[in-house]
């Protein structure tokens, strides 16, 4: 982009994380490298390969950071299994429900009220959050599982702004009956400002895979 003359540029280099199913043993294969969580930048993508992407660029001295997640379709597949379209709607209904966040809600208030919004999913889920604005990762108020063991105080009790800038961040884990009743984990990343009626998002959720053939 910064070629385009546009003035963007990547603040941190992409990420990529893969999943895949082994059908010779029923099991989720998850690809990672050295750091355990980023796949390895010498493998190549594979057919079957599930792709999270971890990506933000600088404009205008703001900070962006966002997920998105693809599908390297098999021989023979011409669409994601039907249960990858549940977990994607599933990864949806999680940060749709950051909505319930008020402004001066603290972090802890703002946990509580989307907890409540997603009783009786049939999923598993973290709630995740990082100020971002002229800084990728900034200070500020966090928002995070009641349940998390890493609830930094100052974080809890600090209270949430009209207008803010925030980057809401986790997993959804979600069961796919075409591979073996194995669970997989869908990543979320999106980017919104808090209004009176919750977070607002500044692009669109992503509602369908990206399919690579």
């Amino acid at each position: 982009m910064a070629s385009w003359g546009a003035g963007a540029k990547p603040w941190f280099t992409t990420n990529t994380n893969i999943q895949r199913f082994n059908p010779d043993n029923g099991k989720i294969e998850r690809i990672a490298g050295a750091s355990g969580f980023d796949s390895p930048d010498d493998r190549p993508f594979q057919r079957g390969d599930l792709i999270t992407i971890d990506c933000g660029v600088s404009y205008l001295g703001f900070k962006t950071d966002i997920q998105r997640v693809a599908y390297v379709l098999p021989e023979g597949e011409v669409d994601v299994p039907a249960g990858l379209k549940r977990a994607l709607n599933n990864r949806n209904t999680v940060v749709n429900a950051y909505r319930a966040a008020r402004p001066g809600h603290t972090g802890r208030q703002a946990a509580e009220a989307i907890e409540k919004e997603l009783e009786g999913v049939s999923f598993r889920y973290s709630l995740g959050s990082h100020s971002i604005g002229y800084h990728g990762h900034a200070l500020g108020p966090g928002i995070r599982s009641t349940s998390s063991e890493y609830n930094p105080q100052r974080e809890n009790q600090s209270g949430l702004r009209e207008n803010s800038y925030m980057a809401v961040e986790g997993e959804t884990q979600t069961i796919v009956a075409e591979w073996n009743n194995q669970e997989i984990t869908i990543s979320y990343e999106e980017q919104g400002y808090l209004t009176d009626a919750g977070y607002k998002f500044f692009t669109p959720l992503q509602n369908t895979w990206f399919l690579i053939r």
